[in-house]
């Protein structure tokens, strides 16, 4: 690991598809774990040499987003197409789902408050949505947003602040009709 000096490739098993999405726990940098198209999820502790799938009580394997805690890496979170948004502590060894408040289960993204873990904030294809408490409960903050997709980057923390994350409307793609 040289910064992105050089660059080798790292393969997840063939049955794992398309890779949509990397995180990595801030407290042990060769740990990494990989979100799917149909694979799930996947966690390396050797930077990506081998990998383990992280399946057990994900009911739905297309994942597009995931998210390390940077206070408690053994909390992560998983947003799904379909199937919201899932949490796993490492000491259940299981996914939990945590959709209650959010109207929309079709999640491409996720990110985390550094400054306050126990805010989330999920873009999903029905809008963003913000949790106070560890995913337990979400509460739309749409207000504004003249589309329904949206996407969410990680909090920032300047000048001794917590930052918002963004949320980006995506514009509506015109369609050609015949």
């Amino acid at each position: 690991m040289d910064g992105a000096g050089s660059w080798q490739p790292i393969g997840l098993p063939p049955s794992s598809q398309i890779a949509l999405e990397f995180a990595f726990d801030s407290s042990a940098p060769t740990t990494v774990y990989a979100a799917t198209n149909g694979g799930g999820v996947y966690k390396s502790t050797n930077a990506g040499t081998s990998w383990t799938a992280m399946n057990t009580g994900l009911p739905q394997t297309s994942v597009f987003a995931l998210a390390v805690d940077p206070t408690t890496p053994s909390t992560i979170y998983a947003g799904t197409y379909g199937g919201g948004v899932l949490k796993r502590l490492d000491g259940t060894g299981s996914w939990a789902p945590i959709n209650t408040g959010l109207t929309n289960l079709s999640v491409p993204d996720l990110a985390i408050d550094p400054a306050t873990a126990s805010t989330v904030y999920a873009g999903t294809e029905g809008g963003v949505f913000k949790s106070t408490n560890g995913a337990a409960s979400w509460v739309a903050m749409n207000s504004g947003l003249t589309t329904v997709e949206s996407k969410v980057s990680a909090a920032d923390r300047r000048n001794g602040e917590s930052q918002l994350p963004a949320a980006f409307a995506t514009a509506p793609v015109p369609h050609a009709v015949p």
